[in-house]
């Protein structure tokens, strides 16, 4: 199995995607996991050159999350 590449990137230089990221992970349920650090989630998605693989899983698993275990 092969998956196909996601354009995160462009989507969050594009600015729509990016308020959808924000409100997801550096909402106060999911800072209040534990699991993510606030100021490093900040500096990757305003630089998702950085690390936009890792905002990639980051926001899998807390929409995982929400669909799964908050439910």
């Amino acid at each position: 199995k092969m998956g196909f590449p996601v354009p995160l990137l462009e989507w969050i230089e594009g600015g729509i995607v990016k308020d959808f990221v924000y409100d997801i992970l550096l909402s106060k349920k999911s800072l209040n996991r534990g699991i993510y650090n606030k100021q490093k989630l900040s500096n990757i998605i305003d630089n998702p050159g950085v690390g936009g693989r890792k905002l990639w899983g980051a926001l899998s698993l807390e929409l995982w999350h929400q669909e799964f275990i908050d439910a």
